[in-house]
């Protein structure tokens, strides 16, 4: 009798690991009357601020009037509808409302600015599906001059509030989280000229770089960058490359 027996075989499998890299190029911004459809005329002194509430994207701006005008992004129609819901329980903030919606610890918050130099706190009530007025998230911020312009952005674990003011400077913010208040904040607006007067500031992220781009009173835009090298913002033109002077008071949203 003969046993025959085979050798094992190993069989090892290398697959190929293919890495993308993505590399974001800014080269202008495009006038497009299609991302704005259906926003009406408001007054003067319009003031938007875009944000996301429970998977919808809405838009509340505010205006000369103090009041606030609120608008929803319909998905199906691709334009704004007008939307008085979302500014439920927001009053009359004087003149030259300014509003900058954001997300804190799970809530959403509304910080408006207005022509005292001065700020007014809201709180989005998902109860009531109202804003309720909230002086707690504007404790430590101060008062500024005038026309102040807030806007609040994250910036690493951190959350700031940028506000312009009539004199065209900036004044800087940054959330405290163990006295839950704002603190002062020099740092986080090294760099920034004086663009005028009326500056209104945008803070947003492009590939892996931050930018701000200001409005003033001209109607023109000015650009920065954060340089991560020197922790402070460097005059950037080519990212307002496109954007053309609309005439005055120009308040920049970008999302």
């Amino acid at each position: 009798t003969t046993t025959t027996t085979a050798a094992p075989t190993t069989t090892t499998t290398t697959a190929a690991v293919t890495t993308t890299t993505t590399t974001y190029v800014f080269t202008r911004w495009l006038d497009s009357s299609f991302i704005t459809t259906g926003l009406t005329d408001v007054g003067s002194y319009s003031a938007p601020s875009i944000f996301e509430l429970s998977g919808e994207t809405y838009l509340i701006t505010g205006k000369w009037s103090g009041k606030f005008t609120g608008f929803k992004w319909n998905t199906g129609t691709l334009q704004w509808d007008a939307d008085s819901s979302i500014v439920t329980g927001l009053t009359d903030v004087a003149y030259a409302a300014t509003p900058t919606v954001f997300d804190l610890s799970g809530n959403t918050y509304l910080i408006a600015g207005y022509n005292y130099g001065l700020f007014i706190g809201f709180k989005w009530n998902t109860g009531t599906s109202q804003w309720d007025a909230n002086a707690a998230i504007i404790t430590g911020l101060t008062d500024i001059g005038s026309y102040s312009t807030p806007s609040v952005f994250d910036f690493g674990p951190d959350k700031y509030l940028i506000a312009g003011a009539y004199a065209g400077d900036f004044t800087g913010f940054k959330w405290n989280t163990g006295t839950s208040q704002w603190d002062a904040n020099a740092a986080i607006i090294i760099g920034f000229t004086d663009i005028g007067s009326h500056s209104a500031s945008s803070v947003f992220d492009f590939g892996p770089d931050k930018y701000l781009i200001a409005g003033a009173y001209a109607g023109d835009f000015t650009g920065f960058k954060w340089n991560t090298g020197t922790s402070q913002w460097d005059a950037n033109a080519a990212i307002i490359t496109g954007l053309t002077d609309i005439g005055s008071y120009s308040t920049s949203c970008t999302f």
